[in-house]
């Protein structure tokens, strides 16, 4: 990215097709509304096998269809655009660098699934103040093999992913204005009291034992989100003070930015 010369960036693998017009809409959506940072479109799955009936609950985490209720800026509840397809300013990235953003996360590598910087990247841009926006002019078929269509695959995609959200969490409270714990401990016990005993159990069932079975339900995989959050936490304890630490730097560079856009 640091050798690109124009203002736009696409991310675009090779299992993404895109229509004719996508870049072309792009430009055009970015020039005329320069208060986007990032914008994303509606990707298509596509395959050489029957995509099973169970996909459309969990599309999203394949990076597929729509990103919003109807074009426009994403939900901040949401606050990220896939990274199949992805349009992001280049000059962004400069912006971000003085503002001190490090990646804390890795990428996909190989056959590990934990995965989490192109949405690291929508947070620390909504950060900055950018819009995150969605539009269905732009469209591309995003292909999928066959083993990427199974319930055990589905459920290690969803593993990965949350083993990077636990981080990206800390992105949204900066951006909601919600108060960082700066001890692991304190963060622990207010985690423990927003899960009640029988949440607990139901993780735990879930994560170890339904998991297993060929059930295809939201509720399971809901579950096993929670339970992968919860072991990212604890695996993050002797690096915890390290990590807040940067966040709490982000954080007091996000007020410094909010007081510079208010004069």
């Amino acid at each position: 990215m640091r050798n690109s010369t124009q203002e736009l960036i696409i991310f675009c693998d090779d299992d993404n097709w895109l229509e004719p017009d996508y870049v072309q809409n792009a430009v055009d959506i970015m020039a005329a509304n320069h208060s986007i940072g990032i914008l994303g479109g509606l990707n298509t799955p596509i395959a050489d096998v029957e995509i099973p009936s169970w996909f459309h609950n969990f599309s999203d985490g394949y990076a597929c269809g729509p990103q919003a209720a109807q074009d426009g800026p994403v939900d901040p509840n949401r606050l990220y655009i896939t990274g199949a397809g992805m349009v992001i300013r280049r000059k962004i990235f400069a912006e971000l660098d003085a503002f001190g953003f490090k990646s804390q996360m890795l990428d996909r590598k190989g056959e590990e699934l934990s995965s989490g910087g192109d949405t690291e990247l929508c947070f620390a841009t909504a950060i900055l103040g950018y819009e995150l926006y969605y539009s269905s002019k732009l469209r591309l078929f995003h292909y999928m093999d066959e083993k990427r269509l199974t319930w055990s695959y589905l459920i290690k995609l969803y593993k990965g992913h949350m083993k990077s959200y636990y981080k990206l969490l800390f992105y949204k409270r900066i951006y909601h204005g919600t108060p960082l714990n700066k001890s692991w401990t304190k963060e622990t016990i207010d985690r423990i009291k927003k899960e009640s005993a029988n949440n607990a159990f139901a993780m735990v069932y879930h994560s170890y034992v339904k998991d297993k079975t060929t059930v295809k339900d939201v509720y399971n995989i809901e579950r096993i989100n929670e339970m992968e959050v919860w072991k990212a936490h604890f695996n993050a304890r002797n690096e915890y003070k390290k990590l807040i630490s940067y966040f709490c730097k982000i954080e007091e560079a996000a007020k410094r930015k909010k007081e510079e856009n208010r004069w």
